[in-house]
């Protein structure tokens, strides 16, 4: 995503940031971990953006997600692309409802 900044349209994220979050996806890939996470009962919550022009996409790659974690809830987020800048009051609202319904450890 983009912000103004100066009379300019410039990156949310900075290059380092960005360049953070790829590498650390390429050093662990999330998958390798749904097993773990499944068997430790871990609540999961998937915040999804969807693309309007290839739904199908998004279609298999949640069902494969909840092959590997059937309990995790899953919400999407249409039109949104960085979700947190996009609309970081529902993601808020999203996260608060999932954990404020999670029993007490």
């Amino acid at each position: 995503m983009m912000r103004e900044a100066d009379g300019r349209v410039v990156p949310i994220l900075g290059p380092e940031s960005l360049g953070a979050i790829k590498h650390g996806g390429r050093l662990e890939p999330v998958t390798e971990t749904y097993p773990g996470i499944a068997a430790a009962r871990i609540p999961v919550l998937l915040l999804t953006a969807p693309e309007p022009d290839v739904p199908e996409i998004a279609e298999r790659a949640v069902l494969r997600f909840h092959e590997a974690l059937p309990k995790a809830r899953v919400e999407a987020m249409p039109g949104a692309h960085d979700l947190v800048s996009h609309d970081p009051t529902r993601v808020a609202d999203l996260v608060g409802a999932f954990v404020a319904a999670q029993p007490p450890p």
